[in-house]
């Protein structure tokens, strides 16, 4: 399961959905593809309709368990179940993840919108530099 429905939740769930036996849901709290070029919506949306892609719009996530995740989905609760939950979703900096583990030892790096909110290919070149540093 796919929270988010943008460009970045849709190109997420073409490319999960290319891999072998991967079933995709794509959950999105309002339209899918809000805010995206007419063009490129529609060639991914297809894309995603050749691939099976399940689409659950105007859900909103509610809980993520073990097993699936709880979606608010036409006023009731409804259980997805799966083995992974990606979200793809938000925009405001969170390094609250990194702040709870200063002082645990445990090696960290902030990267992406967690440190600023920018393109996604700061966040793909902050993370080959980190990578290519440890």
């Amino acid at each position: 399961v796919i929270v988010g429905g943008r460009y970045m939740g849709m190109e997420i769930a073409d490319y999960i959905s290319g891999l072998d036996g991967k079933e995709v849901t794509l959950v999105t709290r309002s339209e899918l593809g809000r805010d995206m070029q007419t063009q490129v919506f529609l060639a991914l949306f297809h894309r995603l309709l050749r691939k099976r892609v399940q689409f659950l719009q105007h859900a909103e996530a509610w809980e993520i368990m073990d097993t699936g995740l709880y979606v608010w989905f036409h006023g009731e609760l409804v259980f997805l179940e799966c083995d992974t939950v990606i979200l793809a979703v938000g925009f405001r900096p969170d390094a609250s993840l990194a702040k709870a583990l200063e002082g645990t030892g445990v090696p960290t790096y902030v990267i992406g919108d967690a440190a600023e909110v920018r393109d996604a290919l700061d966040a793909v070149r902050e993370g080959a530099e980190i990578g290519r540093a440890i």
